[in-house]
């Protein structure tokens, strides 16, 4: 059973990876500057996923594009390399997006309940957090915690 645990936790690690590439390589580039071909074994060491250059180069030049990363060539032992380097505008769009994920952790619980999603909104009232959660199945009354 928990090797089953870490093969589907590797599986959520990956996905999750995959669909928010671009804020890995911000992180990543935010802690150091670095090139494509470091990032592409980072991303490959860290989660496991092999990054084809025909994905990693397109997304770091959109990235570029955008304005949240810039580059400049070093030469690094008789190579050149195209380094890259978060700017303010990519250090923003960072600091948003992890500013947006803790308010859904701290203000939202989701939890799987006898089959159905149960969502559950933490609010505060008279000076002390109250947990209520509703059924997301339709126009039905709230349920409280108490109603399970």
């Amino acid at each position: 059973m928990k090797q089953l645990s870490e093969t589907f936790k590797k599986q959520i690690v990956q996905r999750i990876v995959k669909n928010l590439l671009d804020i890995f390589i911000l992180q990543m580039i935010r802690d150091q500057p670095t090139w494509g071909y470091r990032i592409k074994k980072n991303i490959e060491q860290e989660y496991g996923i092999k990054l084809r250059h025909g994905a990693l180069y397109p997304l770091l030049n959109a990235l570029e594009n955008s304005g949240y990363l810039t580059s400049r060539k070093e030469k690094h032992g008789g190579r050149i390399r195209k380094v890259y380097e978060i700017t303010p505008k990519g250090i923003q769009y960072l600091d948003a997006y992890y500013k947006f994920l803790n308010e859904q952790i701290q203000m939202k619980d989701i939890e799987v309940f006898k089959g159905e999603t149960i969502e559950r909104e933490l609010t505060i009232g008279k000076g002390k957090a109250d947990r209520r959660s509703t059924e997301t199945n339709g126009g039905k009354r709230k349920k409280t915690f108490r109603d399970y």
